[in-house]
């Protein structure tokens, strides 16, 4: 899959999860590659020197994809340099605060609450309507302020693609406490379906990639060996996903070879959790 000639901005790619890895991905396949960040840039930097000393393109710009101004200013800047934006992948919901009050503990079994303890979710019985909106708020707010910014310019070439990053957690329960984050997620999906229906006719894509469980180094606190055993054990493949798997699915519908595909929810696990269907 070549993608020669095209432009692609990736959100959330500043860092050292499968933001990083699509934008390296995509590098390597020919894109030139917008690496997004908000805050850490640091980090978005980094990505951007690995994929120059890997022969790609790349260049970042500071953006909080919630902030429509500096979202727009963005995609101007975009198409100043390179006159089109073809792909537009979305790794980031808004920044959201941790939820308050009482950390999710002695409910649920195993390494999995120790996860909710730690990172702090919430069981619905002690959930507020503000801390659960604000999670959804921030998923679907991050997804229609840049799309609301990258479609006038796809409209323009007739052509695009837009790939958002799911989680399986939309699907249902895979660690406990987690059911804002997992509405959060199923609001996307079925907002990108929405977008399909929508800008097909414009000839614009859209497509969800979702994971499940991703060894990335921002959460190797929570991933022991003796769990990561246990969720391989349990995945027909036989080890847990990458960012890298991740990335060449999303590479995946970035290019030609998956044009006649949109409003597709792709998950990307392995098949970690074929045994529940």
């Amino acid at each position: 899959m070549t993608l020669e000639g095209k432009v692609a901005l990736v959100t959330g790619a500043g860092g050292q999860g499968i933001g990083a890895a699509a934008a390296r991905d995509l590098a390597a396949r020919g894109a030139q590659v917008v690496v997004n960040y908000r805050s850490n840039q640091q980090r978005a930097q980094e990505v951007v020197e690995s994929i120059q000393a890997a022969g790609g393109n790349a260049h970042a710009i500071q953006a909080d994809v919630i902030d429509e101004g500096q979202v727009l200013r963005m995609v101007e800047e975009i198409v100043e340099r390179y006159g089109r934006l073809d792909i537009m992948v979305s790794t980031k919901g808004g920044h959201v605060p941790p939820i308050a009050g009482p950390r999710f503990a002695g409910k649920g079994e195993g390494h999995f609450a120790a996860i909710a303890a730690r990172v702090g979710t919430r069981p619905f019985t002690e959930l507020s309507w503000e801390a659960f909106a604000a999670r959804v708020n921030g998923e679907l707010q991050a997804a229609f302020t840049i799309t609301k910014a990258v479609v006038p310019v796809m409209e323009r070439q007739h052509a695009g693609r837009l790939i958002y990053l799911s989680s399986e957690h939309s699907r249902g329960p895979a660690a406990p406490g987690m059911i804002a984050n997992g509405a959060a997620k199923a609001a996307l999906n079925t907002f990108v379906v929405y977008l399909a229906h929508e800008l097909g006719p414009l000839g614009i894509t859209a497509n969800v990639v979702s994971p499940a469980m991703v060894q990335v180094q921002a959460t190797r606190w929570m991933q022991p060996a003796a769990f990561l055993e246990r969720v391989a054990s349990a995945t027909p493949l036989g080890r847990i996903a990458q960012p890298e798997d991740v990335a060449r699915v999303i590479a995946f519908f970035a290019s030609d070879d998956s044009a006649f595909m949109t409003g597709v929810y792709a998950p990307v696990t392995g098949g970690f959790g074929l045994a529940r269907l």
